[in-house]
C-alpha cells in the first residue's frame, strides 16, 4: 500500500507476476480486476497478468480479447520519446497472444502473430527467444527450439525459468514427434527446475 491508504500498483503487479507463476490463478483475477493503474505501461501488464490468470482457469479466449487490449495501448502510446518501450510492448503482446492463439487451437493466427514478434525483436534480446520458442512450438522445429535453448544456456545458464520453459518446449515438440523416450528426460528437468526455482 501507499501511505495515503491507496493500492500501489506496481507492487500488486509484481505479486501477481509471482501468483502466476505459482497457478494462483482466481486469487490474481480477484487483485487485478479492479486495481486502478496509473499509467498505460501499468494497465497493460495488469491486463497482461490477467490474460494469464484467465487463460490459467481455462478462459483463454477471454485471455486472447485482453492482449487485443494491450496490443491497442502499445499502439495508441506510440511517441517519439518513447518508441522503444512501446515497441517492446508490442511485440510482447504479439507474442502472447500467439501463444494463446495457439493454445485456443487458431494455428494459422498463432504463427503469423509469433512470426511478426519473432521479427521484430533483436536476436540480443531475451523477448525474442521467447518468441521463437513459441514459434517452435508451433512449426514443431527441433533446430528453433535448440537456438532458444543456447542462447538461454549461455545468457542465464541452465537454472533460469526461461531456459526451463524451452526444456517443456522441447519436449512437447519432441512427444509430437512420437519421440517419448527423448522428451521425457527433459520433462523431468523442467520438473526439476521449476521446483526449484519456486522453492
Amino acid at each position: 500500500y501507499r501511505r495515503d491508504g491507496k493500492t500501489n500498483p506496481v507492487l500488486t503487479l509484481n505479486r501477481s507476476g509471482l501468483m502466476l507463476l505459482t497457478g494462483q490463478y482466481s486469487p490474481v483475477v480477484s487483485m487485478l480486476t479492479s486495481l486502478h493503474c496509473d499509467t498505460p505501461r501499468e494497465e497493460a501488464v495488469r491486463l497482461s497478468n490477467l490474460a494469464f490468470a484467465y487463460d490459467g482457469l481455462q478462459q483463454t479466449e477471454r485471455g486472447i480479447t485482453l492482449i487485443d487490449s494491450v496490443i491497442q495501448i502499445a499502439e495508441d502510446s506510440r511517441k517519439p520519446d518513447s518508441a522503444a518501450e512501446s515497441e517492446n510492448l508490442l511485440t510482447t503482446a504479439l507474442n502472447n497472444r500467439g501463444f494463446m492463439l495457439w493454445k485456443a487451437g487458431r494455428r494459422d493466427e498463432a504463427r503469423a502473430a509469433l512470426r511478426k514478434a519473432v521479427d521484430a525483436l533483436p536476436t540480443d534480446r531475451a523477448d525474442h527467444w521467447r518468441a521463437q520458442s513459441n514459434l517452435a512450438v508451433a512449426e514443431s522445429s527441433t533446430q528453433m527450439i535448440d537456438e532458444c535453448l543456447a542462447w538461454f544456456k549461455t545468457t542465464y545458464g541452465t537454472s533460469h525459468p526461461d531456459y526451463a520453459l524451452c526444456l517443456r518446449k522441447k519436449a512437447e515438440i519432441l512427444l509430437r514427434q512420437q519421440q517419448p523416450a527423448t522428451a521425457l528426460p527433459l520433462l523431468k528437468d523442467y520438473f526439476n527446475l521449476r521446483r526449484e526455482y519456486i522453492m
